[in-house]
This record gives C-alpha cells, sequence and structure tokens, in this order.
C-alpha cells in the first residue's frame, strides 16, 4: 500500500469514527434516563460486589450470597438511619431557624472591615435575602436529586436491576465472552477485566474516602465546638466526590460560620483544620485507599461533573465521575493502539517505497 493510498483510508476512517461517534452521541442523549438507570444500578451492583464475592467464595450459593448481601446493607442503611438522622435533622432544622441571626453577625463583620479599610459601604443583601436564596438553592437541588429517573419509580428499578445484576454477573459475562471475536478476545477480556476491576476500586475508595472525610470532619469539628458540626461534615463526605474543589467548597460554610460566631482568628483555626483534613487525605488516605492507578486528574473530573450535571442534573454529576474513571483507561488503550498500527503501516509504507526506488535504480 503506497503512503498515499494509507493516507486515503486512515481520513476514510477518521471521518467514519467521527459520525459513528455523533451517532453514539445522539443514541446516548435520546436515552439518558434509561442508560442513567442502568448506571445507577451499576454502581450499585459495585457497592455490594465485594460483600457477594466473600460469600460465594465460602461456598455460599450466589442467590444466598446476594440476599444477604442485601440484608447486610438495609440493616446497615436503619442503623445510620438509626443513628445519625435524628441529631442530623435537629441539627439542620436548628440551623435554619438561627440562619437570619448568623446572617446579620456575617453583616455585621462585613461592616466593621469596611470602616478598617476606609471603604465606603458596599451593597450587601439582608439576612431575609440571603436565607431566601440559600432556601431556593437547597429547595432546587432536591427537587433534582429526587425527581426525574430518582423518583419513587427510580427507587424501585435500580435496586431490581443492580440485584439482578449481581445475581446473573457470571452468566453476562459468559455471554459477553461468548459474543467477541476470536481474533481479538484476548486482548478485549483483558481491558474488559482491568477495566472492571478499576471500576470496583474506585467505587468501593471512594465510598471509604466519604466516610472517612465526614467522620474526620464532624469529630474535628465536635472538638472545636463549632455549632452544626454533623451538618458540616455530611457537607464535607458529599462534595468529597469533587476532588480539589469539593473540599474548598465544604470549608467555606465553616469558616463563615466560625467567622460570625468567634471571630477572624477562630475563622482562620476552621480553615487550617480544613487544609489539615485535605493535607492527610492526599498523602495518607487517598494513595492508601484508591492508589495511584485509579486517579484521575482534577480537571477531568470536572470538566466530567459539568457535562454529567448539564445533561442529567445532580445525578448526572455523580455518575460522570466513575465513568470517566472507565473511559480514560480505554481511550488511553485505544489512542495507543492506533499509534502502534500507524507507525507499523507507515514503517511498511516507507519500505516498500525503498524497495521500488532500488528495483527502478537497478532497472535504470
Amino acid at each position: 500500500m503506497t503512503l498515499e493510498r494509507m493516507e486515503v483510508t486512515n481520513w476514510g476512517r477518521a471521518v467514519a469514527l467521527f459520525f459513528s461517534v455523533l451517532l453514539g452521541i445522539g443514541i446516548i442523549y435520546s436515552l439518558k434516563s434509561v442508560l442513567l438507570l442502568i448506571a445507577m444500578a451499576t454502581l450499585l451492583s459495585y457497592v455490594f460486589r465485594p460483600l457477594v464475592n466473600l460469600f460465594t467464595s465460602w461456598g455460599i450459593p450466589r442467590l444466598a450470597a446476594v440476599l444477604i448481601s442485601y440484608l447486610i446493607g438495609i440493616l446497615v442503611m436503619a442503623l445510620l438511619i438509626f443513628l445519625i438522622i435524628p441529631p442530623l435533622s435537629k441539627q439542620f432544622i436548628t440551623f435554619t431557624a438561627e440562619l437570619p441571626d448568623y446572617l446579620n453577625r456575617l453583616q455585621k463583620v462585613y461592616g466593621n472591615l469596611l470602616q478598617r479599610l476606609n471603604i465606603g459601604q458596599q451593597p450587601f443583601l439582608s439576612s431575609s435575602e440571603m436565607a431566601a436564596r440559600l432556601a431556593s438553592i437547597l429547595s432546587t437541588l432536591l427537587q433534582q436529586a429526587l425527581s426525574g429517573v430518582l423518583g419513587i419509580a427510580g427507587l424501585i428499578i435500580i435496586p431490581i436491576l443492580s440485584f439482578f445484576m449481581l445475581l446473573s454477573g457470571p452468566a453476562m459475562w459468559d455471554a459477553f465472552v461468548y459474543i467477541l471475536p476470536d481474533k481479538r478476545k484476548d486482548e478485549i477480556i483483558d481491558l474488559a477485566v482491568a477495566t472492571n476491576n478499576l471500576l470496583g476500586n474506585y467505587i468501593t475508595g471512594q465510598l471509604l474516602l466519604i466516610a472517612s472525610i465526614g467522620f474526620l470532619t464532624t469529630v474535628g469539628l465536635l472538638i472545636m465546638d463549632i455549632p452544626f458540626a454533623l451538618v458540616l461534615g455530611l457537607i464535607a463526605a458529599m462534595l468529597e466526590v469533587i476532588p480539589s474543589l469539593g473540599p474548598i467548597m465544604a470549608a467555606v460554610p465553616a469558616v463563615l460560620l466560625g467567622l460570625s460566631t468567634k471571630g477572624w482568628l477562630f475563622a482562620l483555626g476552621i480553615a487550617g483544620f480544613y487544609m489539615f483534613v485535605q493535607a492527610i487525605e492526599n498523602y495518607v488516605l487517598a494513595p492508601t485507599i484508591l492508589g495511584r492507578s485509579v486517579g484521575l486528574d482534577p480537571l477531568l473530573i470536572i470538566l466530567a461533573v459539568m457535562i454529567g450535571g448539564h445533561y442529567a442534573g445532580i445525578l448526572g454529576a455523580l455518575v460522570a465521575i466513575p465513568a470517566a474513571a472507565v473511559l480514560k483507561p480505554i481511550i488511553i488503550h485505544y489512542v495507543r493502539q492506533y499509534k502502534e498500527r500507524r507507525t507499523a503501516l507507515t514503517a511498511d509504507g516507507n519500505k516498500s517505497c525503498s524497495t521500488a526506488d532500488s528495483e527502478n535504480s537497478n532497472a535504470g
């Protein structure tokens, strides 16, 4: 194959790939609600998968292993609800009632700061306006989380789908292996196994990190005698899924609360505490729990969260993170494979051209 013909072939493949990607995006967008349900069920199945594998390794039948794992999950959720929800709801109600008072204190701190800096009075929202805006934001987020696919139907369908995914996992894998072309079966199986392990490690690791950060933050704030420590710890745990940006967002309400209650020095101490927790996460927890193999660039995760949130709300943003973790090694694998194939074709083309030139010179 000549170089010119090889370039034409590559361009044709590139155009076909471009339109195939566009078609795939269109199909995914049209089926986004169904695919989001499947994605949430898949994530839930990965949460229970270590327990199911443990029980089956003990010789317990798979159906019984899945049922026992679900029963343990229900008991853990009930225990958490029994232990955490009552004090958390109490703190949240108290926080909502006392929010205007805290905002008034912040307004006074803001005014004193402007006076010290010899700056004229700048517009500042009243406590009632800020409370109304915060309530509107929380209400919008709650409606997005509980509407759409995560309505009543979603809460029923997701666990059922996850149950059958866990139950039929080996059969689904055998069917997947059976339909693979023999020529590339080993390559695809290796990639699928690596991706499956990465996703499982990522989800398990993230859950452990979320629990660890929530626990550390809550305990630290309780020791520092910060009001609403449970609420702030929950916020820190929820925002843990967004690296780099999430801890900063979680620290803001705690710092403002410390500023409104005990002044600038205490607020700086709270900021230092959040930096300390972040350092523990970056240098101790994350390398130990996640390892380097499942790490993602912060920019990549932020972009994934923005795209997922734009197309499917809060749930889309959450699903986008493990989706990016899975797609990254797959894309890297096929890009590397494409480069290797292109390099080989180029070398073959140059060799053919050199042979032809040598034959022409000998004939001359």
